[in-house]
């Protein structure tokens, strides 16, 4: 059941990227687009390793101390995300 939650978010994601860079490019200044990735990127990395946690336990290759697929996955989102907004905020407006 977990997996569909993960894979869920994943394709939401990038649903919303295809979306926003493909359909409607012209409509958004480029401050407003990389504002905008603050909603599908979060959703796209919670889902791609809630996927990839999901399926090292099942496989039996999980040996993180029985740690939970949902704690990794959020863990990664938010250290990514952390990243992401110290690079958009502080690195990207300098280029």
């Amino acid at each position: 059941m977990q997996r569909y939650v993960y894979l869920g978010a994943l394709i939401g994601g990038l649903l919303l990227m295809f979306y926003l860079y493909l359909l409607h490019f012209d409509d958004y200044s480029e401050t407003e687009l990389v504002k905008l990735s603050y909603y599908w990127l979060p959703l796209t990395i919670f889902g791609f390793y809630g996927l990839l946690a999901a399926l090292r336990q099942e496989k039996g290759d999980y040996s993180k101390g029985g740690d939970h697929p949902f704690r990794y996955a959020i863990l990664r989102t938010v250290i990514l995300v952390m990243i992401m907004i110290l690079f958009f905020e502080y690195v990207f407006p300098g280029m």
